[in-house]
């Protein structure tokens, strides 16, 4: 296991409500029911659901980086498996838990 140094772990532990804060917003804005089963641009994503396209390409990378969403090579994202329980479509949907 890796080693960090009391500032490391600082930093760490500061910055951890990123992810949580991104689940959230994502849930919010019901990003994974506008991508749904296929790919979509954060142009396309943008006019569905009203948002700034170049802010949600830049949100879709955080949610790609953290697991949530993968990116495309055509800079599109798709949903992941750690993303399907945020869909109203699956059966055991935590979108209004989070």
């Amino acid at each position: 296991m890796e080693q960090l140094s009391p500032s490391q772990q600082l930093v760490r532990l500061a910055f951890s409500f990123i992810p949580a804060r991104a689940i959230y917003i994502a849930a919010k804005y019901r990003l994974i029911d506008a991508i749904g089963g296929g790919q979509k641009s954060a142009g396309d994503l943008a006019a569905e659901t009203g948002l700034n396209a170049e802010a949600l390409g830049r949100f879709c990378r955080l949610l790609a980086a953290i697991g949530v969403l993968a990116e495309t090579d055509d800079d599109s994202f798709r949903i992941t498996a750690v993303a399907q329980p945020l869909s109203s479509s699956d059966g055991s949907s935590l979108r209004d838990y989070i």
